[in-house]
């Protein structure tokens, strides 16, 4: 039932947990700037190579199924990520607790524009909550069905999102917590997944940590670790 990988970006930036002293600058950066951003945005998400025990996950035939629309599409960083410089996505992968992992990440030219775009995710999710719920209901159904499983009258599949608080990282962090209970009356399966974004200087990434039952913090701190320091390898490596 990893189906739910599908539905990664629906809870991102409720709850603010900032240090308003990260670096925030507003000069304006050198006209090189754009080219420097997207040639390395690629190397900043996470790769096979950061995720040693992990294997690579397909997740194509989601996208297909959630029917999103454009303002809405999750599976686009630039939706997700608005109005930087350049962004780029990992991989989907599989870890060794069964746990899935993706990233999404965007540059953008002052430390203050990265903070707007960390903030933009809150509008993000307001405007699209209910359009999120629906596709990921939609995704869960059709995942039963292919397994012949029907829900019965008694079953039912409830979404919800809410704010939590991620290991403290980067300049700000907020976080949201998706959970998908499917119950089936004679059992039952849920899903939690972990929606963490994460701003270093000029540099945001929006890191989603799922598993079925409760998420491991330990895992999803070391994962957070990595991130924030491929973030402040690509901000120092930016031009001022």
């Amino acid at each position: 039932m990893r189906f739910l990988l599908a539905a990664p970006l629906v809870c991102i930036g409720l709850l603010a947990a900032c240090d308003d002293d990260g670096g925030s600058s507003s000069e304006t950066p050198t006209s090189n700037f754009p080219a420097e951003a997207r040639r390395l945005a690629p190397d900043t998400v996470l790769t096979a190579e950061d995720l040693p025990g992990f294997d690579l996950l397909d997740v194509t035939d989601l996208e297909g199924q959630a029917e999103l629309s454009a303002e809405c599409d999750i599976f686009d960083a630039d939706v997700v990520l608005a109005d930087s410089a350049a962004t780029a996505e990992s991989e989907a992968f599989t870890g060794p607790l069964d746990e899935q992992v993706l990233e999404h990440i965007a540059i953008y030219e002052t430390a203050d524009d990265a903070g707007a775009g960390l903030e933009s995710t809150q509008d993000l999710r307001e405007r699209c909550e209910d359009e999120f719920k629906d596709a990921v209901e939609q995704v869960a159904q059709n995942e039963l069905d292919r397994l012949g499983i029907d829900i019965g009258v008694f079953g039912s599949i409830d979404v919800t999102i809410g704010g939590y608080d991620p290991p403290a990282a980067g300049d700000e962090i907020i976080g949201h917590r998706l959970n998908v209970d499917v119950d089936l009356v004679v059992t039952r399966q849920q899903y939690n997944l972990d929606v963490m974004v994460v701003r270093v200087g000029r540099v945001v990434a929006a890191l989603l940590y799922g598993r079925f039952g409760e998420v491991n913090p330990e895992a999803e701190g070391l994962l957070l670790e990595r991130v924030t320091d491929k973030l402040s390898a690509t901000d120092e490596a930016l031009p001022e």
